[in-house]
């Protein structure tokens, strides 16, 4: 396999976990001894949520996204009301700017990647309530996701 289609498949494979396991919008960039991600604090349907699968007495039944609640049963606060920054139809909703979610981040990316450090976090306000904006990572041991 050649550097290329080994960095599109590796670059594939975070941003694949990270839009399931956390919240989309990633950016992905190499250089020789880091990776560094960008994420967003916007929650969207995971991309399994959108199939067609057959229940358990034949009938084809779309999937239900379980997105919201799964982030809500790893501990996250999150907004859901009307986004004025992430105005997508697709967006669920936010990951609010607390400590506790800044924390819980920390150790699931820690648990992941474990050379893993938050560079930055963006936070914007949305209504009421403060908002992730964007989220820096940078993976300081590239054998963490090879």
């Amino acid at each position: 396999m050649n550097i290329k289609t080994s960095l599109k498949e590796t670059s594939k494979s975070i941003y694949n976990w990270f839009y399931e396991e956390l919240f989309g919008g990633s950016k992905i960039t190499f250089d020789e001894n880091n990776v560094k991600i960008t994420i967003t604090g916007a929650i969207y349907p995971t991309l399994q949520s959108r199939q067609l699968t057959w229940n358990e007495i034949g009938e084809m039944v779309e999937t239900r996204d379980t997105k919201l609640e799964t982030l809500l049963s790893k501990g996250f606060d999150i907004d859901t009301e009307y986004s004025a920054v992430f105005s997508s139809d697709l967006c669920l909703g936010n990951i609010l700017a607390t400590d506790k979610n800044r924390e819980l981040l920390i150790k699931i990316l820690k648990d992941k990647f474990p050379s893993s450090e938050i560079i930055s976090f963006l936070t914007i306000k949305n209504g009421d309530n403060y908002i992730f904006d964007k989220i820096e990572i940078c993976i300081t041991n590239i054998d963490d996701v090879l």
